[in-house]
């Protein structure tokens, strides 16, 4: 399935975010090297960066968008509980208390009702 939905993609659209990560690694890699010669290491998380953005795209192209819309009612209300759950329980960080506190990470939930609020009123357009 995979296969089939990659054949449909004009190769520009895969080439040129692969060319544009790889300019930025080399970038990243070159300006975090110290003047004593050692590197800051910062360029092996923007590479994890990419291979989960990488990862992620994959998934997306394999999702059925018109199931998705059908759904997206489910994802909206799911998006207000979580936005509710940040009221009570978020981390208050710089005056904000608009992150919640998973697995060690901050999320913050408003970025993924921004999502959520699309999905919801697509339906509709």
């Amino acid at each position: 399935m995979l296969k089939d939905n990659l054949k449909n993609i004009p190769v520009a659209f895969i080439s040129i975010p692969i060319v544009l990560s790889i300019i930025g690694l080399i970038f990243i890699f070159s300006t975090g090297i110290n003047p004593d010669g050692s590197n800051n290491n910062q360029y092996i998380k923007q590479f994890i960066w990419i291979i989960m953005g990488i990862s992620i795209a994959l998934l997306i192209i394999n999702i059925d968008y018109y199931r998705l819309i059908e759904t997206s009612t489910y994802y909206y209300i799911a998006g207000v509980i979580l936005l509710l759950v940040t009221v009570i329980f978020g981390k208050n960080i710089r005056g904000n208390k608009s992150w919640l506190g998973i697995a060690g990470m901050g999320i913050q939930a408003s970025e993924f009702m921004k999502i959520f609020y699309i999905l919801f009123f697509a339906r509709y357009l």
